[in-house]
């Protein structure tokens, strides 16, 4: 996070008489988003008896004042406001009154300022005063410190073209929103995201008890085609994960988050884990739904009903490979012993196509995602789970 500095410098404070209280400037610290406009409100305290006064206000590169449209409060309502701005790029303030009026406590300025264009953390401080009468100094003001958060609000749509967004955003900060997203308790949900989330991140969001887990290995024990995954507890941009969450999670937004274009599938030999991070559009018409499988409510792995096929973003799926081909039951192997599984959870292959023709025990040719039951290719029966 970037690092900028605010100072707020009272030069001098004129008196009509000495005063034994204490004076203070204080800007309370606030939010604002990028590119936008905020509003510095500089209060007085303890100022009896005092004046007049004058103090500097110092902004970071990409901090602006716009000093045209600077009000005053009611403790300097009666009082002549100019601004100079100098040449160091401090902007001085000077607030009087030629019938000698009174500065009483309240607000005394409220001053508009830009934001830079990235999310910042910007850390300001005032520094300490004196009060004056026009022959001596005669006392000493406090100071405190404030803080301006720059955010940089990022909604992505699960079901749009993501990636101007993310490109224009690479490498900025940002709290992003995953717009259209739901990820549901009780089963794993594949996830994907622009940007890396670390175990403190992903826990602000899921709570405790989350588990990610990514694609390890892959094999083939006959006809049956099983991918292992292992845990992680971070999360690297563009990469596709399975993730099980406690309570069910709608529209979640990661703070403080870095913008990446990074991103792989991972890659085994027989499948491989492509993550999705917008609506996504999978082969082309003719190729081979079988090759392309999701993860679905309950555990379940089917295949497209046709190609090409759609799939939202923030999400990932597999491609198997030619190797893979001759594939007629799917496993995913999970080591998850917290759910008092001991070693290998398995999901059931939920109308995973084959190549050949169906048909039902009536002799009906049968096609897209099957039902539960005993069909009959190549004169031989088959049981879909």
């Amino acid at each position: 996070m970037k690092h900028t500095i605010i100072k707020l410098i009272c030069a001098a404070v004129f008196a009509a008489a000495s005063s034994a209280s204490a004076q203070t400037l204080s800007i309370a610290s606030v939010q604002a988003n990028v590119n936008a406009q905020t509003e510095l409100v500089v209060s007085a305290t303890g100022f009896s008896g005092i004046t007049a006064l004058q103090f500097n206000l110092s902004l970071p590169t990409g901090v602006t004042i716009d000093d045209a449209n600077i009000t005053k409060g009611s403790s300097a309502a009666n009082h002549t406001l100019v601004v100079r701005n100098l040449a160091n790029g401090d902007c001085l303030f000077v607030l009087y009154n030629m019938d000698k009026a009174l500065v009483s406590d309240g607000t005394l300025l409220r001053i508009p300022v830009t934001m830079p264009n990235e999310a910042a953390y910007i850390t300001g401080n005032l520094i300490s005063f004196r009060t004056a009468t026009t022959a001596a100094v005669s006392s000493a003001g406090t100071a405190n410190d404030f803080d301006i958060v720059v955010k940089n609000p990022i909604s992505l749509t699960d079901n749009a073209d993501n990636s101007t967004i993310i490109s224009s955003n690479k490498d900025k900060v940002a709290d992003v929103t995953l717009s259209g997203r739901t990820f549901k308790a009780g089963s794993y949900n594949t996830f994907s995201v622009p940007f890396e989330l670390s175990d403190t991140k992903m826990t602000a969001v899921f709570g405790s008890g989350w588990k990610a887990k990514s694609l390890y290995r892959s094999y083939m024990n006959g006809d049956q085609l099983t991918m292992e995954f292992k845990d992680y507890t971070w999360i690297t941009p563009g990469v596709a994960y399975l993730l099980k969450v406690s309570t069910d999670v709608a529209n979640p937004t990661f703070e403080d988050v870095r913008i990446s274009t990074y991103g792989f599938s991972r890659t085994t030999d027989y499948v491989d884990f492509v993550p999705t991070l917008g609506s996504t559009t999978i082969g082309s018409a003719g190729d081979d739904a079988s090759s392309i499988i999701f993860l679905g409510a309950g555990n379940k792995l089917y295949n497209p009903t046709a190609m090409p096929a759609q799939m939202k973003g923030f999400r990932g799926y597999f491609h198997v490979h030619d190797a893979g081909a001759n594939a007629r039951r799917f496993s995913i192997k999970i080591d998850d012993e917290d759910d008092e599984i001991t070693g290998v959870q398995e999901f059931e292959s939920s109308g995973v196509q084959e190549s050949a023709s169906y048909y039902d025990l009536q002799g009906r040719k049968v096609s897209g995602q099957l039902p539960k039951g005993i069909y009959i290719v190549n004169g031989k029966k088959v049981i879909v789970k």
